[in-house]
């Protein structure tokens, strides 16, 4: 259940991993199904795991979410809770932990992507390929760049329009054809 829940999270929200793998409960509001983005785990020089603020200021963000996904969270919370109870840890506040309580790793988390691809016989996409998709999805669903671009906590709609130029191309492509099949008809 973790693992789904994990994965759906980051390809329903456009969440950086990082972001993903400090998300605490508390960051977690289901009465107004959203998650609050306000912290980010990054390596020190050292390679420490270290809890910070996010890449930029306009990456504090809420990131709203639909009804299914909310559904899988509390579903999660609720086994979480009961894993705590019978195991006795984690005893923090993360959604996603280690079997040990702490943070998990990129590379956990690039690994359970890897055989999950493997296993449905799917190629994989890299854990920032789910926040590319993310956006891209976004877009395909008419979603304006402003929208995109405060979803995934860019700090300036440039950025966003920089990454995700193939996609808007692709869609002005489509427009076109649209545009010419309804003048013919």
């Amino acid at each position: 259940m973790m693992k789904y829940t994990l994965f759906r999270l980051l390809a329903f929200s456009g969440m950086r991993i990082g972001e993903l793998i400090a998300l605490e409960w508390s960051d977690v509001d289901f009465a107004s199904q959203s998650v609050s983005i306000n912290k980010t785990l990054t390596l020190d020089k050292y390679g420490q795991a270290t809890v910070g603020s996010p890449k930029t200021t306009n990456s504090n963000r809420a990131v709203l979410l639909d009804d299914v996904t909310m559904t899988i969270l509390r579903q999660w919370r609720a086994e979480h809770a009961r894993r705590i109870i019978y195991f006795g840890k984690p005893r923090n506040n993360l959604v996603f932990a280690s079997e040990h309580g702490g943070h998990l790793s990129n590379g956990t988390i690039k690994g359970w992507n890897k055989k999950i691809a493997e296993n449905k016989g799917l190629r994989a996409i890299s854990l920032h390929g789910f926040r590319h998709t993310h956006a891209s999805l976004c877009f395909e669903a008419g979603l304006t760049m402003q929208d995109v671009k405060e979803r995934l906590g860019h700090s300036s709609i440039s950025t966003t329009m920089d990454i995700y130029t193939h996609v808007t191309n692709d869609r002005k492509e489509e427009s076109v054809q649209q545009l010419a099949k309804f003048m013919r008809a």
